[in-house]
Formats: structure tokens, sequence, C-alpha cells
């Protein structure tokens, strides 16, 4: 009762992986805002939601790395929700089930679920003619380019009248064409590597994407051209 002594010990305290409910759904919370997936849970999971109550644009991490062979991820056999909710809307982004994710050789594994970001972090780029404003910005993905197998379905809503672009690592603007049937149809299949078009839904605005980056509604209008001058005599 007089010695008293001190030893350390280095401890590796592994996180644990998320657990569904019944229906397959994971609810992030404010106090825990990674979530992760492993070969304990991944074909378990369905859906990921992010609710109100976690500020719009804090980044909420999905955790892959324990599915990571190599520079790829392979996905379970459901199809991936990763909805997110604001005090208004909901935005959705759809991983179709078996998709291969392929990162760089820096990526370590994770994904970021979609933000909404300020309008100001992208500057459309208008045609000639024509002023542009962008709209709603949503960012989804990692600090590096990341690509898909399978085209992710992004929903904005509200955003039909919009066009779609997005950022590349570099800042640079990149416009989204408008699908083609085939590709509305089955963008899976028609969409390049690395491909993307939009479409529409009812007011909503849908992205088919091959990668993840940020994504961007903006608003083209037309300069009113000016009216003729007028002669004197």
């Amino acid at each position: 009762n007089a010695i008293t002594g001190t030893k350390t010990f280095l401890l590796t305290v592994k996180q644990r992986p998320a657990v569904a409910d019944a229906g397959g759904k994971v609810e992030v919370s404010t106090d825990d805002t990674e979530i992760m997936i492993d070969t304990s849970n991944a074909d378990s999971i369905s859906s990921i939601s992010v609710p109100s109550t976690v500020a719009e644009d804090e980044i909420v991490t999905l955790n892959l790395k324990a599915l990571k062979t190599g520079n790829n991820i392979t996905l379970g056999s459901n199809v991936l929700n990763l909805p997110r909710a604001t005090d208004t809307v909901t935005y959705d982004v759809v991983i179709p089930a078996g998709t291969v994710i392929s990162g760089s050789d820096t990526w370590n594994g994770l994904i970021s679920l979609p933000a909404i970001k300020a309008i100001s972090e992208v500057t459309a780029t208008a045609t000639s003619g024509f002023t542009v404003s962008t709209d709603k910005v949503i960012e989804v993905g990692a600090t590096t380019p990341l690509n898909f197998t399978k085209a992710v379905t992004l929903t904005i809503p509200g955003m039909a009248s919009s066009k779609a672009g997005y950022t590349d690592a570099d800042g640079i603007f990149h416009t989204i064409p408008s699908c083609t049937v085939d590709q509305a149809n089955d963008p899976s299949s028609e969409l390049p590597v690395a491909g993307d078009c939009y479409t529409t839904s009812g007011s909503d605005l849908i992205i088919y994407t091959k990668h993840f980056t940020k994504f961007a509604a903006y608003t083209e209008t037309a300069i009113p051209e000016a009216p003729p001058e007028e002669n004197g005599g």
C-alpha cells in the first residue's frame, strides 16, 4: 500500500458495423455521422437515411474500408438508397446492387453521403447569348475521383426546369447532356465509363451518373436582343 506503478497499453478500438432495422434501414444520428459497412452487414443494409436533424451541409461518411480490394469495392446484393432530408424536401442517391466502385491508389474507402452545399461553390458556364445562375449544389463522393460500373441515380427535388452540370477535382465546370431515350431507360448499359446525363420526373431533376463529384442544377436565361436603332429623317 505504499508503492504505485504505471504500465502503458496500446489499444486499437474497432469501429462497430452499422446495424439495420428489420426493413434494412440505418438512420444517421447527430452523435454518429460515420456509417460502417463490412462483410457482416453489406447484404442486409438497403437504406442509409440522413434526417433533417443533421445539418444539411454536414459531412456524413460511409465507411467501406473493409470491403476494399485493391482500388475497388463491390457493394452488396441490395440496392443502396442514400436519402438526405431537409426541413422541406428529401434528396436521394440510389446505387444499384452489386455496383463496383473504383478509386485511385489514394482512396481510403470512405464516401461522403449527399450534402447540400452553398450555391457559390459552383460557377456554371453560360452558353453564348445566355446568362446563367446556379440553383442548387449537391456534393457526394470523396476527395479523389470515384467511378461506378452501374449508373447511380441522383434526385434533386423541384428542379425539373433546371439543367445539370458538375465540377471536377480541379474545380472546372462541365455541363451534363440531356438523356437520350435509351439512356433514360437503361442508364447502366447506355452510359459510358464515368458518363452521365439528366432527365426529369414530375417536378424533379434526375441525374444518372457513373462518377461522384459536386453536382449542380442551374438555369440559363437568354439575353434580350437590343432593339434596332432608329434613324432620323
